[in-house]
């Protein structure tokens, strides 16, 4: 954290032994581990992280749409990035100020965008690896089918596709429940292009005490 608005909100949350650091400084939290917090540009109080744990490094920019105005890490082991999009209900939620058409096509735009986001990160980074980590949410109780069927969003394998053309270099790797990632094992890492099975959902078991 850097802000103390940040801070209140930790300690108000329960949280103990909250330490704010700066932006753009490394943290040391260990003899062979330390990171530093990156301001995403567009002020909307996001941040992404950096980690460097015996000269592995790790970059997550998930949820920041300009990380540090775009001047990244050069040399990045490890990038995990949201790939989905779709999770502010807009412009889905919308339908009184948009026509369908419309929101369609900023659906559509706002896809490409986040996609084109990630090509690019690894590029500008030269990621050995790129998860796309974030997203992994869909719509799916009866009540909201219009939101769902409306509310497209990429897949992990649709971004892992993109990567592979556009950033030949990088391997993808898409998590799976109960699946583990060694970063010690660059080299053995494939594509993974198979979707893990859709899990069931009980809605009641959340609903009733609501």
């Amino acid at each position: 954290f850097e802000s103390d608005s940040c801070v209140r909100l930790a300690t108000r949350a329960g949280l103990k032994n909250v330490n704010p650091v700066p932006f753009d400084v490394w943290t040391e939290f260990g003899p062979n581990a330390r990171f530093m917090i990156l301001r995403d540009s567009t002020g909307r109080e996001d941040s992404g992280i950096f980690v460097d744990y015996r000269g592995h490094r790790l970059l997550s920019l998930v949820d920041c749409s300009n990380l540090n105005g775009n001047i990244l890490p050069d040399a990045v082991d490890v990038l995990l990035s949201a790939f989905a999009g779709g999770s502010t209900g807009f412009p889905v939620c919308w339908s009184e100020q948009y026509p369908q058409q419309q929101i369609d096509a900023m659906v559509s735009q706002n896809c490409a965008h986040l996609a084109n986001l990630v090509v690019n990160a690894a590029i500008a980074t030269r990621a050995k690896v790129v998860i796309p980590y974030a997203g992994y949410f869909s719509e799916l109780h009866p009540a909201d089918q219009e939101i769902h069927r409306i509310n497209v969003k990429n897949t992990p394998q649709l971004i892992s596709e993109k990567v592979r053309k556009m950033a030949p270099d990088a391997i993808t790797w898409i998590p799976d429940s109960g699946s583990k990632f060694d970063v010690g094992m660059l080299s053995a890492m494939e594509l993974v292009g198979e979707a893990p099975a859709a899990p069931a959902h009980n809605f009641d078991e959340y609903l009733e005490p609501i």
